[in-house]
């Protein structure tokens, strides 16, 4: 891993710093919109006829088309981006050099599977939780389903993370890729667990961090560089943005390479113990 540490600063600055400008860049690009949404929705519920809510809504809806249109614009930089430097990373960590052109398309089919994956769990749970909500609301059946619920999602995270990885590094696709990986971090579980905690953590903390940062900005007249460069919290957050994303590459990489060597390590004492047992079963017989 040091040797390859010139890399990493590479690859910090070229693809995963550029990506947490767009992150930051997209949520001022959105924020007055989806406040002024939240404000319209406020005074819909407060007004005495459906006739002047319905009017009112009807600017919500544009102003979340607007935000549709923004955030498809940044899906298709920060997107292919995102597969660069993950594809990048994990070759890079693992030693094992693998061709972009060769890697990009396996990483691009295992991330849309991945999103559509996590996307139909969460919507599951979701309903799941609102549903029981509603039958027994005084149980708090659904605020412990919805906790159950999100620490298995967090599980998943860790699954579909060392399945990327596998789509890079070995020749898997889609969910055979996932497949692989639940089975290579079998044992491992509860550590792979807690870094997915762990990477959730850090993440919510950053963009906890980056609202507070963001009240009393004019978000009408500025701009995300002049926003980012106003003060050196915000310039901290984006850079460790950044860091975090190309740290989390690297740990998932380790994290992988590691599991990988305990199922060989376990698959050899495997075949050690297969072929004592042939050997004492062939001595008995011959005896």
């Amino acid at each position: 891993m040091h040797h390859h540490k010139h890399t990493f600063i590479a690859l910090f600055f070229l693809l995963t710093l550029p990506l947490s400008l767009l992150t930051f860049s997209l949520s001022f690009s959105t924020l007055s919109t989806t406040h002024n949404i939240l404000h319209l929705e406020s005074i819909a519920s407060l007004t005495p006829t459906r006739f002047e809510a319905r009017q009112i809504l009807k600017e919500t809806r544009a102003d979340a088309y607007s935000i549709f249109l923004t955030k498809s614009l940044y899906f298709s930089l920060s997107f292919p981006l995102s597969l660069i430097a993950t594809a990048s990373s994990v070759s890079t960590a693992a030693a094992k050099p693998s061709p972009l052109k060769i890697s990009f398309p396996r990483l691009l089919a295992t991330s849309i599977v991945t999103y559509a994956v996590l996307l139909l769990y969460s919507i599951t749970t979701r309903v799941a939780s609102t549903i029981i909500s509603t039958w027994f609301p005084s149980f708090g059946l659904g605020l412990v389903m919805f906790l159950i619920g999100s620490g298995f999602e967090i599980y998943l995270m860790c699954v579909t993370s060392i399945g990327l990885v596998v789509s890079v590094l070995e020749e898997k696709v889609g969910l055979e890729a996932i497949r692989v990986g639940l089975n290579i971090i079998e044992g491992r579980k509860v550590v792979g667990w807690v870094l997915s905690a762990s990477g959730v953590a850090v993440s919510g903390w950053i963009t906890w961090k980056w609202e507070k940062a963001m009240d009393g900005v004019d978000l009408e007249n500025g701009n995300i560089l002049t926003v980012v460069m106003s003060d050196w919290v915000k310039i901290g957050l984006v850079f460790g943005y950044g860091l975090f994303m190309i740290w989390s590459y690297i740990v998932t990489t380790v994290f992988y390479c590691g599991c990988k060597r305990r199922q060989r390590h376990n698959d050899n004492d495997n075949n050690e113990v297969e072929v004592d047992s042939q050997s004492q079963s062939q001595s008995l017989v011959q005896i």
